[in-house]
């Protein structure tokens, strides 16, 4: 499972977010999936919205963001509203070719590179 896990997110971005999740579940799901190899050749991580998230006084971090920085801190994150189980609903396309670049003295983008369809031609 490591080398499947480890080889197949080489360059991705990872892109979370969740509705109603308590931030120990959060971290233990990012932890397992670290301590797995899984996530050791990311080339970026990309927070979206965890409405509903209610902070606690034992949450391991202030913020969904803030954990993932602890965790991922070596490589770039960026907080984006990206709504994928809210009003406004967005639909993100997987497995297409992004620039993703967090400059310290300017706004996170990411942009698709490649078109999400298929050539009819």
């Amino acid at each position: 499972m490591r080398d499947a896990l480890s080889s197949g997110f080489t360059g991705a971005i990872l892109l979370i977010e969740d509705v109603d999740e308590p931030l120990y579940a959060i971290d233990r799901a990012l932890r397992t999936l670290s301590l797995s190899g899984g996530l050791d050749r990311l080339a970026g991580v990309v927070v979206g919205p965890f409405s509903g998230w209610t902070p606690r006084g034992d949450d391991p971090a202030p913020s969904v963001a803030d954990l993932v920085l602890s965790l991922f801190g070596r490589i770039p994150v960026m907080e984006a509203a990206l709504p994928g189980h809210n009003v406004p609903m967005a639909t993100w396309p997987l497995n297409v070719l992004v620039d993703m670049r967090c400059p310290e003295e300017d706004a996170p983008t990411l942009v698709l590179l490649e078109s999400p369809f298929e050539n009819p031609a």
